[in-house]
């Protein structure tokens, strides 16, 4: 008979973050979401809770940083200042290291943002964007679900995506079968 080989696979291992300060909590740093994503790269998005108390979500170093030595997080968005909140969804990376997510603005209301730009939110007419959006791993384009007013209170449910230019085309919408998952691009 033929013979298996059962050889483990080898991982070099890269720390990114530790709880060890100035990033806290890592684990429930945002109830209910998911904590991190990675790109092609290597690079990862995650959630933290920074020492200071601010939540927010970081990156790793990419070679384009103007960082000191030794630094291995960025910080993408964080409370206190445009952002209140970062209560749900997962904080997504595409291989040119932009981070996109979902997030509640300190003005009010809320938005879906990549990097510190934001793409879509409640005044554009939406009232509601999904927990998460979806970036393509090549391009900047970003795929989310949604709700628009179409006449107040009734809103229309839907999928959009966003250009590298921040505008937004309708994909599909329509009263009933439109998925509660979240959208995904390639």
């Amino acid at each position: 008979g033929a013979s298996l080989s059962t050889h483990a696979a080898s991982y070099n291992f890269s720390k990114i973050a530790d709880g060890s300060g100035p990033l806290l909590a890592f684990s429930n740093a945002i109830p209910g979401s998911g904590l991190q994503s990675i790109n092609a790269g290597g690079v990862v998005a995650f959630f933290a809770t920074h020492d200071a108390g601010r939540r927010g979500i970081y990156r790793g170093v990419t070679a384009g940083d103007l960082v000191p030595p030794g630094t291995e997080w960025v910080s993408v968005a964080v409370t206190g200042g445009t952002y209140s909140d970062f209560n749900r969804g997962l904080p997504v990376i595409n291989n040119l290291n932009q981070v996109a997510f979902r997030a509640n603005k300190t003005a009010g209301g809320f938005g879906i943002f990549r990097n510190s730009t934001a793409i879509a939110s409640n005044s554009d007419g939406f009232s509601e964007l999904n927990d998460s959006p979806a970036i393509n791993p090549t391009t900047s384009t970003l795929a989310m679900r949604g709700s628009k007013v179409i006449v107040v209170p009734f809103s229309d449910p839907g999928f959009w995506t966003a250009s590298a230019a921040g505008s937004y085309t309708t994909v599909v919408t329509g009263t009933s079968g439109i998925s509660s998952d979240g959208p995904s691009i390639n």
